[in-house]
């Protein structure tokens, strides 16, 4: 029997603490946020926990874990090519999610994705995505409009901390694939110790409350 315990991946942004929201009406949740330092700011984990708050005040949350992802992204940066960045980010954090998860007893990861707002979300690349985690992926927003999701998030008072100024990642492609094949996801993990790098991550999990 699949434990009725999620892990929420979770950045601050709009977009997943509405996913965790709606999956903590069923399931209990422990939001995991993946620190890309020195890609971004300070501000956007002090976003994280800020918005993280608003939902403990409305669900059964069950804490907000952080993992340093900063040096993985490095590695991706230095020695893949550009354009797969996105999506080959992703899969790391989801095979560092899905461990995490596991050791942790829950049987779902929840993110945030919305379909094609982001190179990372169109179909083609959340089908190569999917392939590195050993537990399912919800996806609770998948079907939303923007505006259906800005909506639920005004709702449950998440949105102005979600919208404070903060910096964007500072190693962005300038144009990122859109239809990245799973074929060439794999080729280009072939530069990279993955299994290394997700016991890096997973290790270096850190509860922040």
């Amino acid at each position: 029997m699949i434990e009725l315990k999620a892990v929420s991946l979770f950045s601050g942004g709009i977009d997943s603490p509405v996913a965790t929201f709606l999956a903590a009406k069923e399931l209990e949740v422990k939001s995991l946020y993946f620190d890309n330092s020195p890609y971004v700011g300070k501000e956007n984990i002090e976003r994280a926990v800020n918005v993280f708050k608003k939902i403990q005040e409305r669900t059964k949350v069950n804490g907000l874990v952080k993992m340093n992802h900063g040096p993985n992204l490095k590695e991706i940066h230095e020695n893949c090519e550009d354009k797969h960045l996105c999506v080959l980010c992703k899969r790391m954090m989801l095979r560092a999610g899905s461990r995490f998860a596991e050791k942790t007893g829950a049987g779902f990861l929840v993110t945030g994705s919305n379909l094609a707002q982001v190179a990372s979300q169109t179909l083609q690349n959340i089908e190569t995505e999917n392939d590195v985690s050993s537990i399912p992926i919800l996806r609770p927003l998948i079907g939303l409009e923007k505006n259906e999701i800005i909506r639920i998030a005004r709702d449950i008072g998440t949105f102005e901390a979600s919208t404070v100024p903060s910096v964007g990642c500072e190693v962005l492609p300038s144009k990122p694939s859109t239809r990245t094949m799973l074929e060439e996801a794999r080729e280009e993990e072939k530069k990279l110790d993955v299994d290394k790098m997700v016991d890096r991550a997973v290790g270096s999990a850190e509860t922040l409350f």
